[in-house]
């Protein structure tokens, strides 16, 4: 058995649900990384995408600028926790 085998998983808080959070996030849960156990601490549930809000004011819709995290980070090895840090 390999050192490397051995040890547990490095754990990682990212604290923030913003551009920054959410790349930090899908960086670390991809391809040789999975090693990593990430917990990403937010404010709010959805990912608010702040260049198409204009589009919901005029009368578009939500969706295109209010993402929900568990969307953008299906299926990727994230625990979501709703907070303030």
């Amino acid at each position: 058995m390999a050192y490397h085998e051995c040890m547990s998983n490095q754990k990682n808080l990212i604290v923030g649900g913003g551009f920054g959070g959410i790349k930090a996030a899908l960086e670390l849960s991809t391809g040789d990384n999975r090693r990593f156990d990430i917990t990403l601490v937010s404010d709010q549930v959805n990912f608010r995408y702040y260049p198409a809000l204009y589009r919901t004011a005029t009368g578009g819709v939500v969706a295109g600028s209010s993402i929900p995290l568990m969307t953008i980070l299906n299926y990727k090895k994230v625990k979501i926790v709703r907070g303030t840090a």
